[in-house]
């Protein structure tokens, strides 16, 4: 019958009593009110209890869900760069050499590499950013409008990139 009918029999008095009025309410005619309370309160969970990695390949996000995805992932990028930030910041003030040292990282092509990467992950991240905060306003809220704005976000973000990287090949 349900869960109401799962209620653990102990030795006191008390339990076995609604038990009994329990079993006296089945037998009237308002039989169909502990089943209607029952599906009232009793929730039965049917979510999943162990989601893997490959779970969740396996849903389909509209494009603006990957470009939201992307934003939290810029963000954790960020993270690790203010590490490598601090040690180079480190590196550049402890000395001469030091600063010398670390101009020889940035100029060497995996050097040049890692600032684009920096200079992508913030590009994307702080138009995303813009865009969270405009629909924090209000707009864009109906799923065309949603569409519209996570694709503005990869275009001028691409070309923040680009020109990023124009940049760091100039160093």
């Amino acid at each position: 019958m349900g869960a109401l009918h799962e209620i653990d029999i102990r030795a006191n008095s008390g339990t076995v009593h609604l038990i009994r009025i329990y079993k006296k309410l089945l037998k009237s005619r308002y039989a169909w009110f502990p089943l209607f309370m029952e599906k009232l309160f009793v929730k039965k969970d049917t979510r999943p209890t162990n989601v893997g990695i490959m779970d969740l390949m396996a849903f389909k996000l509209p494009f603006a869900g990957w470009a939201s995805i992307t934003h939290r992932i810029s963000g954790v990028i960020l993270l690790v760069i203010i590490g490598i930030g601090l040690y180079a910041l480190d590196l550049s003030l402890s000395s001469e050499a030091g600063f010398a040292e670390l101009q020889v990282l940035v100029s060497s092509p995996l050097g040049k590499f890692i600032t684009w990467g920096c200079l992508s992950a913030f590009a994307y991240h702080f138009v995303a950013g813009i865009k969270h905060m405009i629909v924090d306003f209000g707009v864009a809220e109906t799923t065309e409008g949603t569409l519209f704005a996570a694709r503005l976000v990869v275009m001028i973000s691409s070309v923040l990139i680009f020109l990023a990287a124009l940049w760091v090949i100039q160093l």
